[in-house]
C-alpha cells in the first residue's frame, strides 16, 4: 500500500519519459536479475522515487545493487529481504554510489532522508523504516 505522502514511484516510457501514472499499489517497484550466488541483482528498467518535494531520485537499467546491507548479527531485528525495504534501498544504493564517485549529488543525509521516505511510500511500517533509517544515517557513507 502506498503511503502517497511519503512520495510514489514511477517507471519510464520507451522514449524515457516518466510514466504519467505512479506504479500501481501490488505491482513490484523494481525489476531486476538477480546475480548467481552473489545479493546483488541488476535493474532492468529504469524506475523513479519522487519524494514529497517532488524530486526525483532515479535509478538507471544496468545498475548493480545489492539490496538492504544489514549485518547478519542484526537479521532478527532488521531482514534484510523485506521486499518493501529492499526496494526502496535500490535508491539508496544507486545514490551512494553516485555520491562516492563524486558525481553531483545530495548530501548524503539527504540521501539517507530519501530512503526513509522511499520506505515509507513503499508501506513500510514507520518502527522498522525508522530502525533501517538510523542505521544507515549513523553507519552509512559521507559525501
Amino acid at each position: 500500500m502506498n503511503n502517497k505522502k511519503f512520495g510514489h514511484f514511477r517507471f519510464f516510457d520507451n522514449n524515457g519519459r516518466l510514466a504519467n501514472e505512479p506504479i500501481a499499489d501490488g505491482d513490484p517497484v523494481v525489476v531486476n536479475y538477480w546475480h548467481r550466488n552473489t545479493r546483488n541483482v541488476s535493474l532492468l528498467r529504469n524506475i523513479a522515487y519522487i519524494d514529497p518535494n517532488g524530486y526525483v531520485w532515479k535509478a538507471w537499467r544496468g545498475n548493480i545493487v545489492n539490496g538492504l546491507s544489514t549485518p547478519r548479527w542484526c537479521w532478527f531485528i532488521i531482514p534484510p529481504y523485506v521486499a518493501k525495504a529492499r526496494e526502496a534501498s535500490v535508491f539508496h544504493d544507486v545514490w551512494c554510489e553516485v555520491g562516492k564517485n563524486g558525481i553531483n549529488c545530495p548530501p548524503s543525509w539527504k540521501v539517507h532522508q530519501m530512503f526513509y521516505f522511499a520506505m515509507r511510500a513503499n508501506g513500510v511500517h514507520p518502527i522498522p523504516a525508522f530502525v533501517r533509517w538510523f542505521f544507515v544515517r549513523v553507519f552509512g557513507p559521507r559525501f
